[in-house]
């Protein structure tokens, strides 16, 4: 998937994922996500700041989830809480410290 020229990246299923990279993947671009509420993506994105989320087979709360989006898209940093919490550095800092293992 190319994200560059993507402001929003749309993720509608009907069944649930496993472990929904793509989302993350987006907002690494600093992609803006929509999902449906059972999207696996809650653990790691933050409504109003990376993705509104929307509920399975009900249009008018998947058109509310689109107009918040496209009227908040200038404050949304998805790339950030990217960084902030799945960088490489981050994660590698996190199972230092889970292993107990010094910093080299």
């Amino acid at each position: 998937m190319t994200h560059q020229n993507t402001e929003i990246n749309l993720l509608s299923t009907k069944m649930a994922e496993s472990l929904a990279l793509v989302g993350l993947e987006a907002m690494s671009f600093d992609v803006t996500v929509i999902c449906t509420n059972d999207f696996t993506i809650k653990d790691y994105v933050i409504r109003g700041e990376s993705e509104e989320r929307f509920q399975k087979a009900d249009f008018n709360s998947f058109y509310d989830a689109i107009v918040k989006v496209i009227k908040n898209i200038d404050n949304d940093y998805p790339r950030d809480i990217v960084l902030k919490d799945y960088s490489q550095k981050y994660v590698v800092n996190q199972y230092r410290e889970y292993m107990g293992v010094e910093d080299e």
